[in-house]
């Protein structure tokens, strides 16, 4: 796993992560892949420390990486199939914000035992209210007519 995650951290390093700064579609997309290196890295880690339960790793992969990629994908295609310019509002770009908060609360949680109970409360609430934002947002785009007028 440590392996697997120094791979798929060159890799990332590659993409010039820091130039899409300003287009949040994109850099999303490197956030994901990334919380997908830690959760590779963490599940390595897992094996050599105690004190890091693999949980922590699961909760990279699935509420970090998958959540994110999910969002990123489902947002840009919501955007071209409804005829729309591929623009984010800001709630969306909250949306991904407190997604990734909620995932990074859940991987720090086990790590703090006297405060496990509200990291992870907090990280679902954070993580759930990112998802409600992008169904406020995305249910109308998702329910009407194309923007542009094509069929579709």
């Amino acid at each position: 796993m440590l392996a697997t995650a120094a791979i798929h951290g060159y890799r990332l390093a590659g993409w010039h992560g820091l130039k899409t700064v300003s287009n949040p579609i994109l850099v999303i997309l490197h956030v994901g892949y990334g919380w997908m290196v830690l959760g590779f890295a963490l599940l390595g880690l897992s094996s050599f420390l105690n004190a890091l339960p693999p949980s922590a790793a699961l909760h990279a992969l699935t509420a970090g990486s998958i959540a994110t990629m999910v969002i990123a994908v489902m947002s840009r295609a919501a955007l071209g199939h409804a005829g729309r310019p591929l623009v984010l509002s800001r709630v969306i770009v909250w949306a991904y914000g407190l997604i990734s908060l909620g995932a990074l609360l859940r991987v720090v949680a086990p790590l703090a035992a006297d405060h496990m109970v509200e990291l992870t409360m907090a990280g679902g609430l954070a993580w759930a209210l990112g998802w409600v934002l992008y169904v406020i947002v995305y249910w109308p785009i998702c329910t009407q007519p194309r923007a542009d007028g094509r069929p579709g």
